[in-house]
Formats: structure tokens, sequence, C-alpha cells
């Protein structure tokens, strides 16, 4: 607990700098975010060995689709493979994109705080568009065009860049 208290208090102090957004060389082509549904094995090539780990929740840039497998970077710049029923897409939007972390699923209300009404509970790995910050609430977009406050623990932080478009490289 003192650990994750450590690491919120330096997310907050650098603050929107730490936003994923794709490597220069690649922030020309289209861009598609998805977010991971479960613990999700991070392989080097389709079906080859494990390099890493990807957490539930996490959103990802798709790079390219080849065949059941998708190649997506991590906010942390780790590429690898991933199958492609292992990924929720999210819509194509200018704004930040995040993903719902809680594994119950997290509860999207009318204001940011626990005595407003709950507008509905998104399910895991729902991505998210980021629309504002209040403090420990997250003012969000659902890909049903949904808006309300989630609770910024609940959700992967810091968000991924822009999600510019719903292209893939063919490969």
């Amino acid at each position: 607990m003192l650990l994750y208290a450590a690491l919120l208090a330096i997310l907050v102090r650098l603050g929107p700098s730490l936003l994923a957004t794709p490597p220069a060389h690649e922030a020309s082509r289209p861009r598609l975010a998805a977010c991971t549904v479960g613990e999700q094995a991070l392989r080097a090539a389709p079906k080859g060995l494990v390099q890493s780990q990807v957490g539930h929740g996490t959103p990802v840039w798709i790079l390219q689709k080849n065949g059941l497998w998708i190649r997506i970077r991590t906010p942390r710049g780790i590429s690898g493979y991933l199958p492609g029923k292992a990924l929720r897409m999210a819509s194509a939007t200018a704004r930040p994109v995040t993903c719902v972390r809680a594994l119950g699923g997290l509860r999207l209300r009318a204001g940011p705080g626990t005595s407003f009404r709950v507008l509905e509970v998104m399910k895991p790995a729902t991505p998210l568009e980021v629309l504002t910050r209040e403090a420990e609430w997250i003012r969000v977009r659902t890909p049903q065009g949904r808006e309300g406050f989630a609770a910024s623990r609940w959700i992967y932080w810091p968000p991924l860049g822009a999600c510019l478009g719903n292209g893939f490289d063919k490969g």
C-alpha cells in the first residue's frame, strides 16, 4: 500500500508529461488503441516465446494485424504480439484513451463522488475516452457515448495519447 501511495504521488507530480504516445517514427501511421482483457502473455512473434506480461486493463497501441494475432506496443514501449481475442478495441478520438482495470466492473457516476447516481456499470477492460480529471475522479466517455465520472484508482493511468484512426499495417 505504501508503494502504491508513493507511485501515485510521483504520477500526480509528473502529470500530463507521462501520456504515452507512439514513437515519432510511427506517429504518422493510423492508430487504434485497445485494452487488454485479463493478464496477457506478450510474445515476440505469433505463438512465439513469451517476452513480457501485460496487465489486465492496460491500454495498448495497435501496430499491425497478423491473422488472429495483433502486434501491439505497451505504454512502456515494449512491442509484441497478443491474440486478437485478448483485446477490446477503442474508438478513434482526439482525446487520451484509458481502460477500466476493476475486475468486477466499474460504476460510471453522474458526478465526481460516490453520492452521485450510478449511470451504468462498465465491464472490465472497457476502453474509455478521457475528458477531464477532477482529483480522484476522471470524467470519461464510454464506447456507447455515455459521459460520466469514474474513480481514478480503478482505471489505467496515465492514459494513452490520442487514438488517431482505425487502420492497421498489413502483415
